[in-house]
């Protein structure tokens, strides 16, 4: 048999009114009579009384000031409330906050290998480029496919597929300097930012992945272009190492064949 939720703990602002009505009796009321003895006592010093005794302090507190009373309980009740619904607005804008940056990585977050999908490096390579273009400063980026991956594909199949690019997207990453972003643009093609990076330096870089992975029996195909030298914008930045990719790709099929 399931128990109903008692009502207040359904209704925010019934929890908030009793717990600030706890506070204003059970922390305000004792805090007024502490204010009252020490009061009392300051009174009995300085010889404004006859005579002073706590009982009698206490004895006339409530008759001789209840106006003092109220107020001191309204501000201590207003004042816990006030401040247990800034502190649950804060905590939501928190939450909404992580929230919204959970929703931004996984929505720029390749779903098979983990890294960049091609909606993350959209973004990415405009952030950087504009930046880059500021600075007065080169940027490469590098378009990377798998060789003969339809083949394995078919040999295979999808599972052996998928790890083999689970495989590469790690392998990339590790490769890459710390400034770098590797991302998935799409099937068996990868593309890596290099921010800073000059055009025969992103060579050096490329020759290294290329012999790194033919270690483990993977070819590939890297297209490398960079800005200013190659194009001076995006789209034809990526247009550029989508054809060198592309011709050395072809060169090494051609070497295959013959």
């Amino acid at each position: 048999m399931k128990i109903p939720t008692p009502f207040f703990v359904k209704h925010e602002t019934v929890r908030d009114v009793i717990v600030a009505l706890a506070w204003a009796f059970f922390v305000g009321m004792p805090l007024f009579t502490l204010h009252m003895l020490v009061l009392d006592y300051e009174h009995y010093v300085h010889g404004m009384s006859l005579q002073f005794s706590f009982g009698m302090s206490l004895q006339n507190m409530i008759p001789y000031h209840p106006i003092s009373i109220g107020l001191w309980l309204i501000a201590v009740f207003s004042t816990t409330y006030s401040l247990r619904r800034s502190f649950r607005k804060q905590r939501e804008i928190f939450m909404m906050r992580g929230q919204i940056k959970r929703s931004l990585i996984e929505a720029h977050a390749d779903a098979l290998t983990g890294i960049l999908n091609r909606r993350g490096f959209d973004h990415h390579l405009d952030t950087r480029l504009a930046y880059t273009k500021k600075e007065n400063r080169p940027l490469t980026i590098m378009m990377v496919d798998v060789d003969n991956f339809k083949a394995l594909n078919d040999q295979h199949g999808h599972v052996v597929g998928d790890n083999v690019l689970r495989a590469i997207a790690k392998h990339l990453s590790q490769l890459v300097r710390s400034q770098d972003l590797v991302a998935r643009y799409g099937g068996d093609e990868f593309v890596i930012i290099c921010p800073g990076l000059s055009k025969e330096d992103a060579k050096g870089m490329a020759n290294r992945i290329r012999k790194s992975l033919s270690a483990r029996e993977i070819a590939l195909s890297i297209g490398v272009a960079t800005y200013p030298t190659d194009a001076q914008n995006k789209t034809d930045l990526l247009v550029c190492a989508d054809k060198q990719m592309y011709d050395e790709k072809n060169n090494h099929h051609h070497n295959i064949v013959e």
